[in-house]
């Protein structure tokens, strides 16, 4: 406990694509801004500011559109809510699927709109339009809920699904049109039974030509799109896999994992090039930070930790609470400071 009473544990981390910042979410549903900061060629993270008053539990989270001014979320609802930054006040509803949403994922199409993807409870996924509010387009075919969504970097005309189910799914965009008002059916052009037990994370490849699945079943594997042909498999973890992330500039993978290590993998082998230790329990987020010099860690231990890779370094801890979070914190940067309404 902080000494005005506050719970401030955190388990994991996401990057904005411009490094610009940090939103925690805590146990007790207050948000932490953190600037970064560089100083001697190593990113340090400074509290600015703190948000209370939301009382929902996050699940997922993701701006949409370039321009940022809308958030959405995920509650453990049935329904995605999406957040005018401005005020902090719920600007819009999305609501079609029928069980609790899991996942989200946002992007800006190659024809500049703004789409969000969904997958929940009901093993399904969902393409929404958020100027419109509407669904339009609806994925049906895993067997299992649906817990992980990634789109594609570079074109944005596909999606990557995973699923308790153990399979791994990519999706078309083909038959989509602009301004539509009944949602189509989604083809997946590829599936592979990707895994042993349920897929916790994806990550697809700067240029799209890769994508990374992490499993409960100790793995990572590497799939070759869009036709997901299996690349690599790398072995080494003693539990469950949390998180996977490839490198901006190399040729690896850096993957989380309950057994409380973090390492970083080689996609033209499959060995191990580095191992991270020092979180007390599972280390549910690891994130390359400063082109691929640093990682972001994120632990149940309620522990943030900055880790240079050239010396297998921790060079920072943040612990700022003495309870772990059951939430998934997730990273961001906000220019103001903002209050929740409904």
């Amino acid at each position: 406990m902080d000494e005005d009473g506050s719970r401030r544990g955190f388990t994991s981390a996401v990057m904005l694509a411009s490094d610009q910042g940090l939103l925690c979410v805590t146990a007790d549903q207050q948000f932490l801004f953190y600037s970064l900061d560089f100083t001697e060629q190593l990113l340090q993270l400074n509290l600015t500011k703190r948000l209370v008053g939301y009382n929902e539990e996050i699940v997922d989270m993701k701006f949409i559109g370039d321009d940022e001014k809308f958030l959405a979320l995920a509650t453990n609802l049935e329904q995605i809510r999406v957040y005018d930054l401005s005020s902090m006040s719920c600007s819009y509803v999305l609501s079609d699927h029928t069980e609790i949403v899991l996942c989200l994922d946002s992007c800006v199409s190659s024809s500049g709109n703004p789409l969000i993807v969904t997958g929940s409870k009901d093993n399904s996924v969902r393409l929404w339009e958020p100027e419109s509010a509407n669904c339009i387009g609806v994925g049906i075919g895993h067997m299992g809920a649906v817990g992980v969504v990634a789109w594609g970097n570079d074109k944005r005309d596909f999606f990557v699904s995973g699923s308790s189910d153990h399979t791994l799914k990519v999706w078309s965009m083909d038959g989509l049109l602009d301004n539509m008002t009944v949602p189509i059916n989604l083809k997946a052009k590829a599936v592979v039974a990707a895994h042993d037990k349920d897929i916790n994370s994806v990550a697809v490849a700067p240029n799209d030509s890769l994508v990374c699945s992490g499993s409960q079943d100790r793995t990572a594997c590497v799939w070759r799109l869009p036709d997901l042909v299996s690349v690599v498999v790398f072995k080494g973890h003693k539990r469950g896999i949390w998180s996977v992330e490839f490198s901006p500039v190399d040729q690896c993978v850096v993957t989380a994992s309950g057994d409380k290590t973090i390492r970083i993998w080689a996609i033209s082998d499959g060995s191990c090039l580095k191992t991270f230790e020092g979180h007390t329990s599972s280390v549910l987020r690891a994130l390359f930070v400063t082109r691929g010099t640093q990682i972001v860690s994120c632990g149940a231990d309620g522990l943030v930790k900055l880790w240079t890779v050239k010396t297998n370094e921790c060079v920072a801890t943040y612990d700022h609470h003495e309870d772990k979070v059951p939430v998934d914190p997730l990273i961001y940067l906000f220019s103001d400071d903002f209050s929740f309404n409904s």
